[in-house]
């Protein structure tokens, strides 16, 4: 294959166009906890990232090239297995999770996703944070004398010069989530603000945060923000077509479709979804649930399933409509909340 990626797997690895027995969990656990990453984990690195880069413009997605050459997904390679598998710890998440050798694929290459579209909404963060750096030089807010790196509070409050908590980010991520996008063209296009809402943004974060921020908090707001969860929902199971979920003919209004989506879900379903969207880790998710962490990621996985059967049962659309639903949708599941406890 002319886009093959470094040395021929290892004896048990599964190459395309290759008739190999692929390892199974076992394998690929004794592995990690010999080396973390090795021949095998490696392998299966790569043919995730080849067959989920096939999705992703490389014009957009890619490093240097503007097509899915060795070079490129070798270094796709590298960015999952360095940043997404060992530096986040995903590596070890993926093992304490998985029951089978197909579920640890599955979940990579969830990474490979992440990864990527990581890639795209950092050029796009780093636009916004240019000009959240010209409104917080507005008369709106003040600079705290003496600090570095330089922080900001809203004009005439005493707020402290401590970074905030994670708790305060989170806080501030849901108070914005919801804020109208502008959509670019196309379904991996980027979402981004208008002039108002963006002011909005800023107003919101600090009080949601309660604290005063740096540009560097700004960007690990908009970082999550802009990881848009619909994808997640429709890319959650990655697997085949869910048997009887044919979309309906004729799609139902917004509301009418919120409504048929949620009735489709229980309780639980409700409380895990709505924790995950806020921006919520597993082990938070663990607490809220009272259960262990690897058992909250499986409640979490088997309510996305149900969630994406039912948008596709409900004829949900794709793109900015998907977007509109979604957030939608993240309201309602707020707003239950109390019924559903």
């Amino acid at each position: 294959m002319g886009d093959e990626v470094g040395a021929t797997p290892p004896s048990g690895c599964h190459a395309p166009g290759r008739a190999m027995t692929a390892p199974g969990l076992d394998e690929l656990t004794a592995e990690a906890q010999r080396e973390l990453i090795g021949p095998l984990w490696l392998a299966e690195v790569r043919q995730g990232c080849r067959e989920v880069s096939r999705r992703f413009d490389a014009a957009v997605y890619a490093v240097v090239e503007r097509a899915w050459t060795s070079s490129e997904i070798e270094e796709l390679v590298q960015d999952v297995t360095a940043e997404q598998l060992l530096r986040q710890g995903q590596l070890r998440y993926i093992l304490d999770v998985a029951a089978s050798a197909e579920d640890a694929r599955r979940l990579l290459r969830h990474q490979v996703r992440r990864a990527l579209v990581r890639r795209r909404r950092r050029t796009v963060v780093d636009q916004l944070l240019a000009r959240v750096g010209r409104l917080l030089e507005g008369l709106r807010w003040e600079r705290l004398p003496g600090v570095v790196p330089d922080r900001w509070r809203p004009r005439g409050s005493d707020w402290p010069a401590e970074p905030p908590l994670d708790s305060s980010l989170r806080a501030a991520v849901a108070a914005v989530r919801m804020l109208p996008k502008f959509l670019g063209a196309g379904d991996r296009a980027p979402a981004v603000y208008r002039s108002e809402v963006l002011s909005q943004l800023v107003e919101l974060a600090f009080t949601a945060a309660g604290t005063s921020l740096s540009i560097d908090d700004f960007g690990t707001i908009l970082r999550e923000v802009l990881t848009s969860w619909v994808p997640v929902v429709l890319d959650q199971s990655d697997g085949p077509e869910v048997p009887g979920a044919e979309p309906a003919d004729l799609p139902l209004d917004r509301e009418e479709t919120v409504t048929a989506v949620l009735d489709a879900l229980d309780g639980t379903d409700r409380t895990v979804l709505r924790v995950k969207l806020a921006g919520a880790s597993d082990s938070e998710l663990a607490a809220a649930l009272r259960v262990s962490r690897p058992t909250a990621a499986k409640r979490k996985g088997a309510a996305f399933d149900r969630l994406r059967t039912a948008w596709v049962r409900a004829g949900a659309p794709g793109a900015s409509e998907s977007i509109r639903l979604a957030e939608e949708l993240y309201a309602r599941l707020r707003t239950t909340e109390n019924s559903d406890a």
